[in-house]
């Protein structure tokens, strides 16, 4: 069964007209109103798709991680990891707007950048977990989590396109500054 494009556009639209609202205040202090006459749509039509404020802010997240959870695990099943990059990276690039502004809801119900550390760490500890010291898998797999998640907010927020092929250099250089090999 299609959805219909009008359904679709309505949406869309309310979805942008709340994500540039939140590029420009917090979150908070978004009101239902202003997404309306943004996303010129009435009342009811907005509370057909949407309990509130809230309710839309869950899907927004719910959606984007379904598709970085998929991202972080094809990442790591991928025999070939540049290949990979290059099929992937244009889509996530395509999401940052996004994920910047969900990222900075910070509520007990809300939080995207806990929830992208937890899935990357989830899938770093399925995928490596036979090749890490067992006493320290738990704080490997948070540091990785953090380098991760850190290095692609790093290069969103500064608008520029994350350099994967050069990420395991600089990871390296950072181990040698360390101590490390």
């Amino acid at each position: 069964m299609k959805t219909d494009l009008r359904i679709l556009r309505t949406q869309k639209a309310i979805r942008e007209a709340f994500l540039q609202l939140l590029n420009q205040k917090d979150y908070k202090e978004i009101s239902v109103r202003e997404i309306l006459e943004r996303a010129m749509v009435n009342r009811m039509t907005f509370y057909k798709y949407y309990s509130g404020i809230d309710d839309l802010v869950a899907k927004l997240i719910a959606e984007f991680k379904a598709f970085y959870a998929q991202s972080v695990y094809e990442r790591f099943t991928s025999p070939n990891v540049a290949e990979f990059l290059q099929n992937n990276l244009p889509a996530f690039q395509e999401k940052i707007p996004l994920m910047l502004a969900l990222q900075n809801i910070q509520t007990k119900r809300h939080h995207l950048y806990q929830d992208q550390l937890d899935i990357v760490k989830t899938v770093f500890l399925e995928k490596f977990a036979a090749t890490a010291y067992d006493e320290f898998k738990d704080y490997q797999a948070t540091m990785f989590a953090m380098a991760v998640v850190g290095t692609e907010r790093y290069y969103a927020e500064r608008g520029e396109p994350l350099p994967a092929e050069k990420l395991p250099e600089q990871w390296r250089h950072i181990a040698a500054a360390l101590g490390g090999k």
